[in-house]
């Protein structure tokens, strides 16, 4: 196996467990989202099924812009949580998220010295095809964000400031 492969292997299995961070959340018993039916998986109807409008209808609460915003908080809280779990931060990360139902949506996750990743697409467009897509895309995105967490400069807060 070459080194490129063992790279592509290694995001693809991140971008898994990111995927399946998003499915737990967006799945639980008490998770933003309820499906309609009892089975319904809304991991599945959220984000892995094509549509032409910000949400499903059967999914869209008293405030579009809130439910706009759940449905991404929920992708980059996933690869929030991946890049803290993995790689032992300690501190916080933010994550600021800009609904639009009319335009793009603007995710921005950040430490408090540098901006790791800034994501932007149209409610009605974000979702994958698959599984596979969706978890090389978030291994991308966690791959890129790592590198800048790495390259970070220290932290060094200054007494009374």
């Amino acid at each position: 196996m070459t080194e490129r492969e063992h790279a592509d292997n290694e995001r693809l299995e991140i971008g898994q467990a990111i995927v399946q961070r998003i499915r737990s959340e967006t799945n639980n018993e008490y998770a933003y989202f309820s499906g309609h039916d009892e089975g319904e998986d809304v991991f599945v109807t959220l984000y892995l099924t094509e549509r032409d409008r910000c949400l499903p209808d059967h999914l869209i609460g008293d405030d579009l812009l809130l439910d706009i915003r759940a449905m991404y908080c929920q992708v980059f809280d996933g690869l929030r949580e991946e890049l803290r779990s993995r790689l032992g931060i300690q501190d916080f990360l933010w994550l600021a998220i800009d609904p639009s139902y009319e335009d793009s949506t603007f995710s921005v996750l950040c430490s408090d010295e540098q901006v790791l990743m800034l994501h932007w697409a149209k409610a009605w467009n974000f979702y994958w095809p698959d599984e596979g897509a969706m978890a090389s895309d978030l291994g991308s995105i966690y791959e890129e964000a790592a590198k800048r967490l790495a390259s970070a400069p220290e932290r060094r807060d200054e007494p009374g400031v």
